[in-house]
């Protein structure tokens, strides 16, 4: 047998292996289980998110893409923001007020009231929200 084949490394590594305590193989156990998970994990999510992405591009209406877009969004857990307005990276408070009062203009049908607002304070950056983070 070659010094240097495969069979051979892998038999120094079993014997190497076998000769450890049961404490370090316990660790070694550990991180090859953490690893398998992660690697299966990554696998699972990539191939769900091409079915889905595939999906979406053949979605007849916007209903059902939109199914499977928030379906998307569940599997690469982009959806965490909806649950936690909070943030460093925009004024959260005065953009949920923003929110509100433009929710309030459309429910009485003002529609030029709407159309001021939004112009007035879209284009500027209001609150924070043309940040770049907000957008990786």
């Amino acid at each position: 047998m070659k010094e240097n084949s495969p069979l051979r490394k892998l038999r120094l590594l079993i014997k190497g292996i076998f000769s450890q305590s049961m404490k370090e193989l316990g660790e070694v156990r550990k991180a090859l289980t953490f690893f398998l998970y992660k690697l299966i994990k990554t696998v699972y999510v990539h191939l769900h998110v091409r079915k889905l992405t595939k999906k979406m591009m053949e979605a007849k209406n916007y209903k059902e893409w939109e199914e499977t877009g928030k379906e998307m969004d569940g599997v690469l857990r982009n959806n965490k923001w909806k649950a936690e307005m909070r943030s460093r990276n925009y004024d959260y408070k005065n953009v949920n007020y923003m929110y509100l009062f433009l929710k309030e203009l459309r429910r009485n049908d003002l529609a030029h009231g709407l159309t001021y607002t939004l112009r007035s304070n879209l284009c500027k950056n209001m609150y924070g929200i043309a940040n770049p983070v907000l957008y990786e």
